[in-house]
């Protein structure tokens, strides 16, 4: 393949397979594409073209992967230390009985909810009326409703391609401390107070990049790199205590009575046991994040597609629960016994609002 760089975020990529003498000829190609470093993800699946423009935007950076898939089926490997978004060949292999092509399923809408809201704090934001921000350190929201008001936390923490800052956080179980990731390789760790502050210089700098954080019932801090291993971390020092398994992507969360984490993975979600260290699947719907709700319920942010936000049932199939214009990247619940119990944060990642 070959890739022409057109200026203003536009690529043309021009690419052929050739299939062996003997083989089944080539079907057809799908085109995966990463954004300023971030995971890939499927841009055009299944195309017999060989030429195609990609339009970007000025301030991106996209690089390119073309994978070829033969009339049998067999699709061609990824390059050594890429994980992509699997390729469905659709092929419909005949005889008796008939195969049919594959296609995606869409996820099922959960039962409309009719009990109105009883959270006054929810109340009170319906109603749209601008609330307050914090004169001394006010934050990046252009406008946030009564009765929440809003103040920045950590300031001066480098910033990535896009213009994306602080990645992820996570409170250390001592009530004191938070560990920030943020920097231009999205690999730099910061510890703050509670009181936040502006970054001074990193408690670590790791050789991958680090998407979620979460700490275990035992004070162990776990963490994901966006298609690689799960990486515990140690708290004290912020340097890498273990390597474990392979295509974890992006979101995790911490089951409320088994201690278990919940991962999303390249093939869906799965269960990590941090005191066996074992790995078990548990859906193949693929999520960007996930938490669970007071009743524990796990609900999640659908990834790479359309950004919903779904909710798993008693056996672990997803259902839509909300979608939005702009797709849901982040999510969290309120705590139990706090004025949040009951509410459900939505972040849009492209759209830089909370929901």
């Amino acid at each position: 393949q070959t890739v022409t760089d057109l200026g203003s975020g536009n690529y043309q990529i021009v690419f052929r397979a050739v299939d062996d003498t003997l083989g089944a000829g080539v079907k057809d190609y799908t085109v995966y594409v990463s954004v300023d470093g971030g995971a890939y993800t499927a841009w055009k699946r299944r195309t017999t073209e060989t030429s195609v423009v990609y339009e970007g935007k000025p301030s991106r950076k996209a690089t390119f992967i073309v994978i070829a898939c033969d009339n049998a089926g067999n699709v061609e490997a990824s390059p050594a230390g890429v994980i992509l978004p699997s390729y469905n060949p659709g092929i419909n292999l005949g005889g008796v009985p008939t195969a049919p092509s594959l296609a995606p399923m869409p996820l099922p809408s959960a039962p409309v909810v009719e009990k109105p809201s009883v959270n006054p704090l929810f109340l009170q934001a319906e109603k749209g009326i601008p609330g307050a921000q914090s004169p001394t350190t006010p934050s990046s929201f252009g406008v946030v409703y009564e009765p929440f008001t809003a103040g920045g936390f950590a300031r001066g923490l480098d910033q990535s391609g896009a213009g994306i800052g602080a990645l992820t956080m996570a409170f250390a179980p001592d009530g004191k401390s938070v560990l920030v990731v943020g920097g231009a390789g999205r690999n730099s760790l910061y510890r703050f107070s509670l009181a936040g502050g502006v970054a001074a210089t990193p408690l670590a700098t790791l050789d991958v990049p680090i998407y979620d954080m979460i700490f275990d019932r035992q004070g162990n801090l776990w963490a994901t790199m966006g298609g690689g291993p799960l990486v515990q971390i140690d708290p004290i020092t912020g340097q890498i205590a273990a390597r474990l398994s392979d295509g974890i992507s992006l979101g995790m969360a911490l089951h409320p009575t088994t201690g278990k984490i919940y991962l999303s993975t390249k093939n869906g979600v799965e269960i990590f046991d941090p005191t066996t260290r074992t790995f078990a699947s548990y859906s193949t719907t693929r999520v960007h994040s996930l938490a669970f709700a007071p009743d524990g319920t796990l609900w999640a942010t659908t990834w790479p597609e359309d950004g919903s936000v779904v909710k798993f049932d008693r056996v672990a199939n997803a259902q839509v629960v909300f979608q939005f214009e702009t797709p849901a990247t982040g999510l969290a619940f309120g705590r139990t016994g706090t004025a949040l119990e009951n509410l459900l944060f939505i972040g849009h990642g492209s759209g830089g609002t909370l929901t």
